[in-house]
């Protein structure tokens, strides 16, 4: 999947409870939205699920929780949208998943215009 580990500190398994506290204010949903972060990967990937305020991805590379990113979002209508996304938590994956780790990133920069389109998006799915 994508990004570079700074440090050697290893992520803990992350527990359906810790997975639960750590839902966000917003309503998230799943839906067909794929991502990818050009500086570091070329390939797009699927969005576990997104809300107004960030998204959860699966992915085969640690990373370190405050590191940040930018990421491209491809919607279901076609339309691009691009986000600087921090890691905001980390887990590990039980052996078997569909990959070693579950990432939560929160959207800390988005151009204004796109955010209500993301928005509009997140509302009209349900």
């Amino acid at each position: 999947m994508f990004g570079t580990r700074k440090s050697q500190t290893p992520i803990p398994l992350l527990s359906e409870l810790e997975a639960a506290a750590e839902r966000r204010q917003f309503r998230r949903i799943s839906m067909p939205v794929f991502f990818r972060a050009p500086r570091l990967r070329n390939l797009r990937e699927p969005v576990v699920d997104v809300s107004p305020s960030g998204l959860r991805v699966y992915s085969d590379d640690p990373m370190d929780v405050g590191s940040s990113l930018e990421l491209e979002l491809f919607l279901p209508d076609g339309e691009e949208l691009r986000a600087v996304v921090k890691v905001a938590w980390i887990g590990a994956l039980p052996p078997g998943s569909a990959a070693l780790y579950d990432v939560g990133f929160e959207i800390v920069d988005m151009d204004p215009d796109q955010r209500c389109q993301l928005n509009a998006m997140i509302d009209t799915s349900g």
